[in-house]
């Protein structure tokens, strides 16, 4: 069947429609794919970036928690100040302190035989 040179371009120029009408909804689906693409891409980069922000928060605080060398240096030595009256004191005191241990151990013991000879005898 024979057709017209008119009707063939027609039928040309139908066909190239739906080519680029099929091309152009090709190119909206892939312009809405590349944006969601993109959208999720910018959401993980803010993620990541509130993630590394917080912990860089969290390291400022544990380094505002750390003593300075100086000041650790400085508490040290009070400390060893302290430790060393402790110690004077009780190389000084200690014969004392034991004496009077010992006289309220002999208070408590002497205090119990009382109480044990009075129950005795009741």
């Amino acid at each position: 069947m024979p057709v017209s040179t008119r009707k063939h371009l027609e039928a040309l120029r139908a066909a190239d429609q739906r080519a680029l009408e099929i091309k152009q909804r090709a190119d909206e689906q892939a312009l809405a794919l590349a944006r969601e693409g993109q959208t999720y891409r910018d959401e993980q980069a803010n993620r990541l970036r509130e993630q590394i922000a917080q912990e860089r928060i969290e390291a400022r605080e544990r380094e505002s928690k750390l003593l300075t060398k100086e000041e650790y240096d400085r508490r040290h030595e009070d400390l060893q100040k302290v430790v060393g009256q402790l110690v004077t004191a009780q190389a000084e005191g200690g014969g004392r302190s034991a004496g009077f241990d010992k006289l309220i151990a002999y208070g408590i013991g002497a205090a119990a035989v009382v109480v044990a000879l009075i129950t005795q005898f009741h």
